[in-house]
């Protein structure tokens, strides 16, 4: 009646399918009269569907289908959702029905604001494809999709995969490898502390040479002595253990050493010792590769310590070398995973572990079985503490109860019992991880062997308070010798002065009365009377000596008020030989005026005297602020140090002797040449020693001599 034509599927009695369609069947004169049946057989066509249709909604996979909608100008405006599968529902959280046939616009408008449409739109326009990751939040939960879309006909095809667990993995992996980070720092600080620890080890390892060998033989690391004045080394027993080299003799040349660091670092090596040794340093440290008897190179952290006698020249340097080559290697090993992080803890050598939030313990390395020999098994939970000393494990809770309430990082000192039953002592140290708002997550700690360390410092302890106690009795002793050699030397500078008075007087009286009818006899009395003179003068230098080891206080001293008080002194000397004097400004500095008056006493004295035949003198006195107690120091008028130089243009002498001329009575010319006892300048060096500053000379026979003297401007309480 409707003119209409009917399709229906139908299954036939044999089990095949066909497609039915009835149609009207209308005559020529337009009157339709019955109607007419075919039939086509689409089993092939049926089963290919069923199967497509089957592996369409069998993904896990979200996939869809839609059609590019155009306006009047060809141009794209929207999707129109085609079909999907049946995944497609629970990714979207909606029924198929509910966005089959609709426009992408009205079912997901936030697809506009974050860029679905456009990719889409993309695709369809340039004929490509595209692959990316798009952020979702689906049923008040946040995640990531994987979108994978190829151009279709007039439309895409779409495929979502959930990647979120993927992404949250990532996040953890991210987080583990920042956890990893923090742990290698936390390493490094070790490792800084260890440093520290050893470099102070070996300052007190130098003060006594019994110890050090002692403490060299029980340590594992390898430590070289090196004789700077004989520039031999000796290298202790663990030297030759560690890198299997033969030991040639007791003590070896430096060079036998310093040829077995690496090419490429023994430039920086040696630069870094003798630059460390020129500057007047104490420490040095450095890091380099040392060659093995087998050839190959291990990565040393070497520390050493030089040692200076009373005058500051450095004469030994101690060193300890420590071989880091495994923890190098560890450091260059990728962090990337948590099998990497655990392969870190088992290539240390020591105890590390880990324990959830309340203190029990859920990891152990292979280390803690080696030392305790108890089971990595039985030592988790609360079964370590079976190996921790009774005395040290009541502390230890207490300790790590606190650090929980904190949320803090601890150490501790403890006795822990090893595998053959012996207690050894151990540094703890366990490491609070928190996550970004505060809360605990885990316990990270190590325990450290430092039994030796311990052991050494305890000997090291009581050798230095008995050591202590030995130099108080010496001190004692000392200044009570020192008060009699006073009153001595008072004493016996009054009883000495006393027959030589009496000596030059009868002398002198004798020959102004009786000598000069004596043929010959007045020469020789005037020889009596010179001598008891020059005698009276080394007794005076002799008591000044003396007298310079009694203490006196520092105060402020304007020396240019001295200067001119010397001068006023000498004024006689000087106009006999026509002297030209110039003398700097000088700064106030703190020193003890007495002293400091003798010493530009004897140096202008000995300038007048030491003068050339014929030529006028000329004697200048400079300063300068300098910043370092040496006779090279960089000028800086704020400097620390003063730097005193007195010139003259006299006879001088061999530059050779300038050590020697400050010894007592030592000369460099006879009596009958210059006057003098030869204490003067003896007496110079040990004002400026006691002013904590340093002298020397720099002389040339014929041309002059220069005396430098370096002074603190303010002396320490």
């Amino acid at each position: 009646k409707t003119g209409n034509i009917i399709e229906k599927e139908v299954q036939l009695q044999n089990g095949r399918t066909s497609l039915m369609r009835i149609f009207p069947y209308v005559r020529q004169d337009k009157v339709v009269n019955g109607v007419v049946l075919t039939f086509v057989d689409i089993t092939a066509m049926k089963n290919l569907n069923d199967i497509i249709s089957g592996i369409f909604n069998a993904s896990p996979n979200a996939i869809m289908a839609l059609r590019a909608i155009r306006d009047e100008n060809y141009r794209i405006t929207d999707f129109q959702y085609l079909t999907a599968n049946e995944a497609t529902e629970t990714f979207y959280g909606k029924k198929r029905e509910e966005f089959i046939g609709k426009s992408l616009r009205n079912v997901f408008p936030s697809s506009i604001e974050k860029g679905l449409f456009d990719q889409y739109k993309k695709i369809v326009d340039n004929d490509s494809t595209a692959r990316f990751e798009y952020p979702v939040k689906c049923n008040d939960k946040e995640g990531w999709w994987e979108v994978m879309a190829v151009k279709m006909m007039d439309g895409v095809a779409v495929t979502f995969t959930d990647i979120t667990d993927k992404k949250d993995a990532e996040e953890k992996l991210r987080s583990n490898y920042n956890e990893l980070i923090k742990a290698r720092e936390e390493l490094k600080k070790l490792n800084a502390e260890l440093e520290n620890k050893v470099t102070d080890r070996t300052k007190l390892l130098s003060e006594s040479e019994e110890r050090f060998r002692l403490v060299s033989q029980a340590t594992n690391d390898a430590i070289w002595d090196w004789d700077l004045v004989n520039n031999s080394i000796w290298l202790s027993d663990s030297y030759f253990t560690m890198f299997g080299h033969e030991k040639e003799s007791e003590r070896i040349r430096r060079k036998f050493w310093l040829d077995k660091v690496h090419p490429e670092d023994r430039a920086r090596v040696a630069e870094g010792i003798n630059h460390a040794i020129n500057n007047n340093s104490k420490q040095w440290t450095a890091e380099y590769r040392y060659q093995r008897s087998s050839g190959e190179y291990a990565s040393i952290l070497d520390r050493g310590y030089i040692l200076h006698d009373e005058y500051g020249t450095p004469y030994r340097m101690l060193s300890s070398m420590l071989d880091v080559t495994q923890l190098r290697k560890t450091e260059q090993d990728y962090l990337n995973s948590i099998e990497q992080r655990k392969f870190l803890a088992e290539a240390m050598p020591l105890i590390v572990w880990t324990a959830n939030p309340i203190g029990k313990v859920n990891f152990l390395n292979n280390q803690f079985a080696s030392f305790t020999g108890m089971s990595i098994r039985k030592g988790k939970g609360l079964g370590w503490e079976e190996i921790v000393h009774a005395d040290h494990l009541k502390t230890l809770k207490k300790l790590w109860k606190e650090a929980i309430l904190k949320k803090q990082d601890f150490s501790l000192e403890l006795l822990m019992k090893r595998h053959d039953g012996e207690f050894r002592w151990h540094l703890l140290r366990a490491r609070a991880k928190k996550n970004d708002s505060g809360k605990l997550l885990m316990w990270v700690g190590t325990n450290t062997d430092i039994h030796e360390q311990k052991m050494a410092n305890a000997i090291l302890e009581q050798r230095v308070a008995e050591r202590t106690i030995e130099l108080k009795n010496i001190n004692q002793q000392l200044e009570l010798s020192n008060h009699d050699l006073q009153q001595f030397a008072s004493v016996a500078s009054h009883d000495l002065k006393e027959p030589l008075r009496k000596i030059h007087m009868f002398s002198q009286m004798l020959n102004d009365r009786y000598m000069k009818d004596i043929d010959g006899a007045t020469e020789y009395m005037q020889r009596i009377i010179n001598s008891s003179e020059r005698m009276t003068k080394l007794i005076n230098d002799l008591l000044s000596f003396s007298r310079l080891s009694v203490e006196a206080l520092f105060e402020p001293v304007q020396i240019n008020n001295i200067l001119e008080e010397v001068l006023s002194d000498l004024e006689l000397a000087i106009t006999e030989k026509s002297a030209v004097i110039v003398v700097d400004e000088f700064p106030v500095i703190d020193a003890i005026p007495g002293q400091l008056r003798q010493v530009f006493q004897n140096m202008i004295s000995n300038a007048l005297k030491f003068t050339k035949s014929g030529v006028q003198p000329k004697i200048k006195i400079e300063t300068q602020r300098v910043t370092e107690k040496k006779f090279n120091s960089q000028v800086d008028p704020e400097g620390a140090f003063l730097r005193i130089r007195i010139s003259d243009n006299g006879i001088g002498f061999d530059n050779q002797f300038k050590e020697k001329i400050f010894t007592i009575f030592q000369r460099l010319h006879t009596r009958n040449e210059y006057e003098g006892t030869g204490i003067g300048l003896a007496i110079c060096k040990k004002i400026v020693d006691k002013h904590n500053g340093i002298i020397t000379a720099q002389s040339k026979e014929g041309s002059g001599t220069s005396f430098i003297i370096i002074l603190p401007v303010r002396q320490s309480s």
